[in-house]
């Protein structure tokens, strides 16, 4: 939701609990922001929209996008983009089936739901930008340089990311104990040499239609020394500069008694794959985020409040280790509405991480620069941003599912006045707060706070 012009705003996303405890604390909690402190850059903030999902033609799905501030959306099918062609948007036989087969996967049942040219359709109405895989594992070089002709050359859709394949480190071409199943790849030579050849001649195929479009390479973060860092190496050192940007997929994993252990390991394995970054394909290659969600599989945690402080925290700290864009898993995901990875349902109506998207974007918006901020609670989590405007917006999550948390923050001279969104069952409900600004405010449990102030 856009807001006018306001002298400062608050904006609350909470799950309603009635009389919930509060912490039991000597005194508030210290939220410190340091406005002269540059920590980083808001980029664009996306969802994926997988390919089999039959929702994202909706008449009401631009309007969704549009009112969640999403700014980019991925054409991505998952381990589906290796086997999909762009031209009649059918499927390549799995050249895994049997293996897939006794993991209870079928590939080729996930066939797409709406075409290329649909999904850019949607993208304008959704005033969108876009970017696409392309088929690495079924595909060829000159499939994917037609694709660019035909979607910059001959439709002038503009796409300007493309990445090679789909999770190719995942190809079974290494030996890896991360608990995923293969990815489909149809080559021979499955190793992270052959992709990174192969990368080069779809970067030199594609750039010859269209040489303002900029290739992606799929790596993934790794602790150095595993066999998926060596890929990694691998692939970069044979792709060196052609790699524009590197695209990575988070889910940084927590355990079921802490939701958001994995949101401490985002910065140190982002700040390892920039080093390897710049050893190998050059400091102008860019890390872009793209996926993103609290698990692979969905869970009723997905579809819950929870993660819609997830989603904000995740997003704002990935910005937080210097990465260029960050897109989310997805817009829509399956069609269970007790368990999803969706932002909407399978009838487009917005989960509670919409709504985490809806106040995130609208706090942190696009070319704001993050401030260095502190929080003296392991309870709240807390960011900053100053926004194009030069307002300052705090946001604050108490991750305390049972108790209420009281802050105080330590912020610059702020001029009176504030407005304070709120969510009700099915929006984000707006009141004007006149007067001082209050810099000490309970948090309810489980709650998403974005405090926007301006400074004299």
């Amino acid at each position: 939701m856009r807001m006018s012009t306001v002298t400062g705003t608050v904006l609350v996303l909470s799950c309603a609990l009635a009389g919930v405890a509060r912490a039991d604390t000597a005194g508030p909690d210290l939220v410190t922001v340091h406005a002269d402190q540059k920590t980083g850059h808001i980029g664009s903030i996306g969802a994926n929209t997988p390919l089999w999902n039959d929702h994202l033609l909706d008449p009401q799905v631009p309007g969704l996008i549009r009112r969640a501030g999403i700014r980019n959306l991925e054409f991505n099918g998952g381990g589906v983009s290796d086997l999909f062609h762009w031209r009649d948007g059918t499927l390549s036989p799995d050249p895994l089936a049997e293996e897939h087969k006794a993991h209870g996967l079928d590939y080729t049942g996930l066939g797409s739901h709406f075409s290329f040219d649909q999904f850019e359709q949607v993208a304008r109405r959704s005033g969108a930008t876009t970017s696409v895989h392309v088929n690495y594992g079924t595909g060829t070089a000159q499939e994917a340089a037609d694709w660019v002709r035909y979607a910059n050359r001959t439709q002038h859709y503009g796409v300007r990311d493309w990445i090679v394949g789909e999770e190719v480190y995942l190809n079974g071409g290494i030996q890896n104990t991360y608990p995923f199943n293969v990815e489909p790849d149809a080559h021979a030579d499955k190793s992270p040499a052959a992709y990174g050849r192969a990368v080069l001649d779809y970067a030199r195929a594609m750039k010859a239609v269209d040489p303002t479009i900029r290739i992606g390479v799929e790596v993934i973060p790794a602790r150095e020394g595993t066999a998926l860092w060596d890929w990694d190496k691998t692939v970069l050192s044979t792709v060196g500069s052609a790699a524009d940007f590197v695209d990575v997929h988070s889910y940084p994993f927590g355990q079921q008694s802490d939701f958001f252990a994995g949101i401490g390991l985002i910065k140190p394995v982002i700040s390892t794959l920039r080093g390897l970054v710049d050893q190998t394909a050059g400091r102008a290659t860019k890390i872009v985020v793209g996926e993103t969600n609290s698990a692979t599989w969905p869970a009723a945690a997905q579809i819950s409040e929870q993660n819609a402080l997830y989603l904000a925290d995740d997003v704002l700290t990935q910005f937080e280790s210097g990465v260029e864009s960050v897109n989310w898993w997805a817009l829509h995901n399956g069609g269970s509405d007790t368990a999803d990875l969706g932002l909407l349902s399978s009838s487009s109506k917005p989960f509670a991480p919409y709504y985490g998207m809806q106040l995130l974007t609208e706090a942190a918006q696009p070319c704001s620069d993050l401030l260095a901020t502190s929080s003296s609670s392991t309870g709240v989590d807390a960011h900053a941003v100053r926004r194009p405007d030069g307002s300052i917006a705090v946001v604050l999550i108490n991750k305390d599912q049972t108790a209420a948390h009281q802050v105080r923050l330590d912020l610059p001279r702020l001029l009176p006045g504030a407005t304070v969104l709120s969510t009700a069952a099915s929006s984000v409900l707006s009141r004007r707060e006149p007067g001082p600004v209050a810099t000490t405010r309970t948090l309810p449990a489980n709650s998403l706070t974005a405090v926007i102030v301006r400074p004299w």
